[in-house]
């Protein structure tokens, strides 16, 4: 598991989780992670700190910004 080689890699155990994509949406999936691997879990948002002219994107979309991490990961390659 990858959390096993960061704490093995670094000597320390991993104090938070930031989770993405459209299983990070399924019902109690963060409190699942939490009470099973005992660290903080957080829905990470890939627009966060990305300016986004108004009407650019629809406003729906934005209720699942985790869905879009790989493409916007994608989009932001050179």
């Amino acid at each position: 598991m990858s959390l096993d080689y960061f704490e093995t890699q670094l000597g320390r155990n991993a104090e938070k989780l930031y989770i993405s994509g459209g299983a990070s949406y399924l019902f109690n999936m963060k409190d699942f992670l939490k009470d099973n691997l005992g660290i903080e879990i957080v829905s990470w948002n890939p627009f966060e700190g990305i300016e986004i002219q108004d009407g650019s994107i629809d406003k729906g979309l934005m209720n699942y910004p985790g869905q879009f991490a790989v493409a916007l990961g994608l989009a932001m390659r050179k």
